[in-house]
């Protein structure tokens, strides 16, 4: 996992970030040091969420909206500096939206895009203060085709390309259409039914 990136994408209301965060989660309960920075949550949004899945409260949580009257781009550079293990982006989109609007002067969204995603690539190559390799799971939007948004170089930066889709019977799907490490690309069923953790309910659909 050292120094790769997973995009995430899924369809409204399906729990994309509830997923992710309990992947974080886990994650540090096995002694890996995460982070979660959101774009598009504040501290009472989180607040719903660790009623439910109490290990949340544990995770270090940079909320951007916090800093709109910051440098985002700053920000952003400051914090990884310290070598994370693993960082969650929720989402692509707002992160860059707050890196743009708050730049100094003006800078395209294209610009923006590019000024994260080579910050990424930084700290994937372990240059940071602890020479950690560090793996970012980004979650970002999808085209009205169904289609992954962002650049070229933002597709073909990412290790994986995991999707969260309903089924006609109103399951809740994850699937990687795209996996360069290889492992399981078959299509696997959760629910939300138990406090505190995600329910993998197992496969349904092999992609092979």
């Amino acid at each position: 996992m050292k120094g790769t990136n997973y995009a995430i994408v899924g369809d409204p209301g399906i729990g994309k970030t509830t997923v992710m965060l309990d992947m974080l989660a886990d994650l540090q309960r096995k002694g890996k040091k995460v982070l979660f920075i959101s774009g598009e949550m504040n501290q009472i949004d989180m607040y719903g969420y660790v009623k439910r899945f109490r290990k949340f409260g544990k995770l270090p949580i940079l909320f951007l909206g916090d800093y709109a009257e910051d440098n985002c781009l700053e920000v952003l550079e400051s914090i990884l500096s310290e070598g994370w293990d693993a960082v969650l982006i929720d989402s692509m989109a707002e992160v860059q939206n707050g890196v743009q609007d708050t730049a100094k002067g003006y800078l395209s969204s294209k610009k923006a895009e590019t000024e994260l995603l080579n910050l990424f690539e930084k700290h994937n190559l372990g240059e940071n203060k602890t020479k950690t390799n560090t793996a970012f799971l980004i979650i970002q939007q999808v085209t009205k085709g169904g289609e992954f948004a962002g650049s070229n170089r933002f597709k073909h930066m990412m290790t994986g390309m995991a999707h969260m889709k309903w089924t006609g019977d109103g399951e809740r799907t994850f699937f990687f259409s795209k996996n360069r490490r290889g492992g399981d690309m078959s299509v696997r069923t959760f629910n939300f039914m138990t406090r505190n953790k995600v329910n993998w309910m197992g496969t349904i659909v092999d992609e092979e």
